[in-house]
């Protein structure tokens, strides 16, 4: 979904968010279609490109980063997964 763009927020496109992800655009797209990354607009063309919010695309990196850096969810203390 499209988020609010404020005329100082600075913007960019998706080749240089799928360099930055190190993802190619179809896994980009996959995630915006699922509600992941929000975009601050889209071209109005049937395959048109999506554009977005720096400061989105950099917190969605760092929550990525935590993420990787958690310990897996079984190795924590009176979790019992899956059994």
């Amino acid at each position: 979904m499209p988020e609010t763009v404020s005329p100082n927020t600075e913007l960019i496109g998706s080749k240089a968010v799928c360099v930055m992800l190190d993802i190619d655009r179809a896994t980009l797209s996959r995630w915006v279609r699922e509600g992941h990354i929000a975009y601050a607009y889209k071209s109005p063309e049937a395959n048109g490109a999506y554009v977005f919010k720096l400061e989105v695309i950099e917190k969605f990196i760092a929550d990525l980063q935590i993420l990787a850096a958690a310990p897996p969810v079984d190795a924590l203390p009176g979790l019992e997964v899956g059994r």
